[in-house]
């Protein structure tokens, strides 16, 4: 059987709902500051009818970081930080979040696991926890989007 997220697309697919599918790689690295958050994907990406993060990830250079989703109904806020996850031992695609990082892999990577579900407006963000400046070296994120009227049956 489907999950949520697998049957919410296919709803779309058979009310003739127009949606779109959006996979954004960005390969530019970008500094984040002290305290501040950089988005993985903006309000102006994921504002929709409907929409399903699929999966959203980031490789950066420090584990004093974390990534967050936040729609109207929900907030991951600062609770999925890369250190905690690592400490926990989260390092394989099982969990809600999972994180790898040196001597594995060079630098340090998170992922979002599971697909989240929003109305109206999503936003994804890395969150520097530090207190030094940080590079994110690579982002990625996968979402369908359903941005048409609805349609009764």
């Amino acid at each position: 059987m489907p999950d949520g997220p697998a049957l919410i697309v296919d709803r779309w697919i058979k009310d003739k709902l127009p949606f779109v599918w959006k996979f954004a790689p960005i390969l530019t690295p970008r500094i984040v500051l002290p305290g501040t958050a950089h988005p993985i994907a903006s309000l102006a990406d994921l504002t929709c009818e409907e929409g399903v993060l699929w999966s959203a990830a980031a490789i950066i250079t420090s584990p004093v970081c974390s990534i967050r989703f936040e729609s109207p109904d929900f907030d991951t806020q600062n609770n999925l930080r890369i250190d905690n996850i690592l400490a926990l031992g989260e390092t394989m695609p099982n969990t809600l979040a999972w994180a790898r990082g040196p001597p594995d892999i060079a630098f340090y990577q998170i992922t979002l696991a599971i697909p989240y579900l929003w109305k109206e407006w999503g936003r994804v963000s890395l969150v520097n926890l530090d207190t030094v400046s940080i590079s994110v070296l690579q982002t990625v994120y996968l979402v369908a989007l359903q941005r048409g009227e609805y349609k009764p049956l």
